[in-house]
Parts: structure tokens; C-alpha cells; sequence
């Protein structure tokens, strides 16, 4: 009788736990900010620092705009190794530049930063992290008034699966920036998703190669989800 009891007990058990409403389950948390998209002004004091894939951002906003007077100093195989070593620099008005003398150079109050593509290959990512410190560490003690938005990478083609180079290590890297950012105060932009496929790579309308670079369809998007307010760690409006 004793063993039919606690049967029964655990059945109703069961049935109550599989009849709870889906609501109950933990949902994202979504900001508690201001989620209107934000104005194009909102980037006319910015300056973008990249490699190849901001190239095509910055094309893009040249020929067709979307993100106000935003200035463009991506470089063809930037990282923040070379970024330090000063094996490639950044070129603005006939001159080679640092990031933080760009920066100081342009007068940019925002700086958007995407790298890390040409480093955690032949660098890991442990070792591009701490590159990563360097370069934010000198832009920031040469521009003090200047805020660091640093986005997440973008994913690459499905069939691409060097030793570091790959989705599965795209997706740690930037679990890793963005802790990165919480701990040293800057602004973590998560605009990665927004561009995979089912594979977890990059969606095939999106790629202008089948390797790593993003077409204009993609740029068009990566635009959108830049004045997407939702998708920064902190209120954006803070740096208005």
C-alpha cells in the first residue's frame, strides 16, 4: 500500500511539473533602458577601428550613409597584435597612426572597435586578451574622455575550422569581451547572432566569400543592429 502511495505521489509530481505554464521557465533579461532606435547623430563623434570585415562597413556608410559623420580607419589585417607592434598601422589624411594617436588625432569621443579575426589564430585567445588590455589601455590614458564600444566578432563561414580560427572559438572570444568589458568599464556591443545560420556559421546572405567577409546586405544589417539600443550592455544614451 505504502509503495502504491508514493507511486501515486511522484506521478502527481511529474504531472505538475510538466504542466506548468512555459512562462515559468527563466526569460532573457531585456534592458531597462530607452529601446528607440538611436539617431544617426548618435555617431557623428565615433570613429571605427577594424580590420578587413569594418572595411566593408565603412564603404558602405561612404556610399550610402547610415551612421551620421561616423569616421572609418579600418585596415586590411588590423588586430590588437599589430595594432601594438605597429607591424600595420592605421592611415588617416597621408600619415600612419597608433590607435590611441588616431583616436587623439580625429578627436573621436566614441570609438567602435571590432579585431581579434587576425589574432586568436596564430596568437589564442588568452594572448589576444591581453593585447586587447594593451590597446584599450593606451587609447584610454591618451583619450580620457573618450568611451570604448568594443563589438562582438562576427561568425564566418561554416566550413572554416583552422586550430583558433573557428565558430565554436568565436563564440568563447567573445564571452571573453564581453567580460572584458564588464570588468574594465566599457561598452560590450552583441551583434554576432544576428548573423548566423543554423550551423552556427555565417548565414550565406551575409557572405561575400564563403571565408570571413560580410557583403552589403550585411553591413546594411550590422548598421540596423548598431543603433539597436538593446543590444549594448549599457544604456547607449549615457554617451550622447
Amino acid at each position: 500500500m505504502r509503495c502504491c502511495q508514493r507511486i501515486l505521489a511522484v506521478g502527481m509530481i511529474l504531472a505538475l511539473v510538466f504542466t506548468l505554464p512555459l512562462t515559468a521557465q527563466a526569460a532573457p533579461s531585456q534592458p531597462d533602458w530607452d529601446l528607440t532606435a538611436l539617431p544617426e547623430s548618435f555617431f557623428d563623434d565615433a570613429v571605427f577601428l577594424g580590420d578587413s570585415v569594418s572595411v566593408t562597413l565603412g564603404r558602405f556608410c561612404e556610399e550610402k550613409g547610415g551612421l551620421g559623420e561616423a569616421l572609418f580607419l579600418p585596415n586590411f589585417s588590423y588586430g590588437v597584435h599589430n595594432a601594438i607592434t605597429g607591424v600595420v598601422k592605421i592611415w588617416y589624411q597621408g600619415r600612419d597612426y597608433f590607435p590611441d594617436e588616431a583616436v587623439t588625432e580625429v578627436g573621436a569621443k566614441k570609438v567602435f572597435l571590432m579585431l581579434g579575426l587576425n589574432d586568436i589564430d596564430p596568437y589564442g585567445l588568452d594572448d589576444t586578451m591581453d593585447y586587447w588590455l594593451l590597446v584599450t589601455d593606451q587609447i584610454k590614458a591618451a583619450n580620457t574622455d573618450a568611451q570604448l564600444f568594443i563589438q562582438s566578432m562576427l561568425p564566418i563561414w561554416h566550413t572554416i575550422h583552422y586550430t583558433g580560427l573557428n565558430n565554436d572559438n568565436i563564440i568563447r572570444y567573445n564571452e571573453l569581451l564581453r567580460a572584458f568589458c564588464e570588468e574594465a568599464g566599457y561598452v560590450y556591443v552583441d551583434i554576432a547572432d544576428y548573423f548566423r545560420d543554423g550551423t552556427g556559421g555565417l548565414a550565406e546572405e551575409y557572405c561575400s566569400d564563403f571565408y570571413v567577409h560580410v557583403n552589403y546586405a550585411a553591413t546594411a544589417l550590422w548598421i540596423e543592429q548598431l543603433k539597436n539600443p538593446a543590444n549594448y550592455s549599457v544604456d547607449p544614451r549615457l554617451y550622447v
